[in-house]
């Protein structure tokens, strides 16, 4: 064999060589790149965030009554196209800021959903109803600003969960009730504004001091003197009041107790009174009752005495008188018989009684009458 017949030979059989390998690369490198399609294609799928997109929905839910404005139209992509929306490097929605966009719905419950809110900017945008509980579980929110609106009920004791609030602005709405306490021992709070509300309560000493505040028309009072509100009433010690308090009640006590013995004190000495002029009247009776009979027994003593006196003067008054005495009898020895044997002319001599003595009879009868009855 020539030299130019091993050449050719040798070059066809590595064409061949080649062809098999070209071949056999090209079977190998065909799955490879359907498979590479196969990713391709389920890629858009994978790479949407489910978070980004339901919390563009949320969006578009609370907002739904706004559909005239330019920033509704692209909610879709709030987090890329909206200055309204800002969002982090996981499209997790952080501020919202529609200050003055009159939106007038009720608060939405559902911005508690976002998670992620950093700030919620919604001043002069008509919001009413009351601030939801849920808005208080975001332990991230900052600054809530919600000024201006008609919101109205109280705030609730849950928004001490916002341990990294700053700012809190809710003047010139129709909020109620009293403040809690624990909103002032949130240690980042260096903001606010409660001015223009119905609410109450006490501000305690806070252990950072605010750098702004505002509490004009409340009544709302402070334990101790804020640098950011120097005209803000102190509060009165609540411990003194109450000792006022229970002092003051004990005192009425004691004075109705006091009246109430006067009360007794006067029907005893009435009772007593009664009594006595009861005693008073009877003894009168028995006193005249007594001088009636002590009357009657000396009148009809006396009636006895005079009937006595009379019976004397009867016994001395009486007289014997002649009767009927024979002509022979009178005689001059009658005298001398009289003196000396009276008995004598007994028979013949009777007892007359003076006048007198009738009188004293009639007068013993009337006097005996009268001590009858």
């Amino acid at each position: 064999m020539s030299y130019a017949e091993s050449t050719s030979s040798t070059t066809s059989s590595t064409e061949a060589t080649t062809e098999i390998a070209t071949a056999t690369t090209s079977t190998k490198t065909t799955p490879t790149v359907t498979k590479t399609n196969e990713t391709n294609e389920a890629k858009p799928e994978t790479t949407e965030s489910p978070s980004t997109v339901n919390e563009c929905a949320i969006l578009k839910e609370i907002f739904s009554n706004s559909t005239n404005y330019e920033w509704y139209q692209n909610i879709d992509n709030c987090c890329s196209k909206l200055p309204e929306f800002t969002c982090n490097d996981k499209e997790k929605i952080q501020i919202i800021n529609l200050n003055s966009v009159p939106l007038n719905i009720e608060f939405p419950q559902k911005l508690g959903e976002l998670t992620s809110l950093v700030q919620i900017h919604l001043s002069n945008t008509g919001l009413s109803g009351s601030i939801p509980n849920n808005i208080y579980k975001l332990s991230n929110l900052e600054v809530l600003e919600l000024n201006d609106n008609h919101l109205n009920g109280a705030i609730s004791n849950d928004i001490g969960n916002l341990k990294k609030l700053k700012t809190l602005n809710l003047k010139n709405n129709t909020i109620e009730g009293e403040v809690p306490e624990s909103l002032f021992k949130i240690e980042t709070l260096e903001n606010v504004d409660l001015s223009n509300n119905k609410v109450k309560g006490n501000i305690p000493e806070m252990k950072n001091a605010l750098k702004t505040c505002s509490f004009e028309s409340t009544d709302l009072c402070t334990v101790k003197k804020l640098d950011c509100a120097a005209s803000l009433k102190i509060c009165e010690n609540t411990s003194s009041s109450t000792t006022t308090i229970i002092i003051v009640i004990i005192g009425v006590i004691i004075l109705i107790l006091l009246l109430l013995g006067i009360c007794c004190m006067c029907k005893r000495n009435k009772n007593s009174e009664s009594r006595d002029v009861a005693n008073v009247n009877s003894s009168e009776e028995k006193l005249k009752r007594s001088t009636s009979s002590k009357s009657s027994s000396s009148s009809s003593s006396k009636s006895s005495k005079a009937s006595s006196k009379a019976s004397k003067n009867s016994k001395h008054d009486k007289s014997f008188v002649l009767l009927d005495i024979p002509e022979e009898v009178k005689s001059s020895f009658v005298d001398e018989l009289i003196d000396t044997n009276p008995a004598l002319i007994s028979p013949y001599l009777t007892l007359r009684e003076e006048p007198y003595l009738k009188t004293d009879r009639s007068s013993r009868s009337s006097v005996s009458s009268d001590s009858t009855i």
